[in-house]
């Protein structure tokens, strides 16, 4: 690998820091940054055809939204998910879906899964403390 691709590698782990901080701190109050998180989906997408369905709004607690948001199989989000191919917004998430990756599974040959901006946000946070832990500091000082 030459000095410009270990730079890179090097940079983008180190941007990984502030990630894997705010991992660690969550650790310490799981159930509140769960409750946080919740609450914040909820009024987000309270507006939605499926927070709507699902009386987003009027939802305060855990216990209540188990009881008001049912487990579901991918089936039941199909139609949802075939109104958003349709063009139709604010059916799952009020911010608009940035593509369809198909997808698949144990349970069907092809799925279709709804990506938002925030939702890839939330994939770098999850990556980041793991990229922090997994890269040996000894491959980012050859540089």
């Amino acid at each position: 690998m030459d000095w410009r691709s270990t730079l890179a590698n090097a940079l983008w782990w180190y941007s990984n820091a502030m990630g894997h901080a705010r991992f660690r701190s969550s650790l310490n109050k799981p159930r509140e940054v769960q409750q946080t998180l919740l609450h914040r989906y909820l009024r987000t997408n309270a507006q939605t055809a499926f927070g709507r369905a699902h009386h987003f709004a009027d939802i305060r607690t855990i216990t209540q939204f188990q009881a008001r948001v049912p487990l579901a199989t991918y089936d039941d989000y199909e139609p949802y998910i075939d109104r958003i191919r349709a063009g139709q917004s604010h059916v799952l998430t009020r911010e608009p879906v940035t593509r369809l990756m198909p997808s698949s599974g144990s349970t069907r040959a092809r799925k279709l899964i709804p990506y938002t901006a925030s939702l890839q946000r939330e994939f770098n946070a999850a990556i980041a403390p793991w990229i922090w832990v997994s890269v040996p500091r000894s491959a980012l000082t050859r540089i």
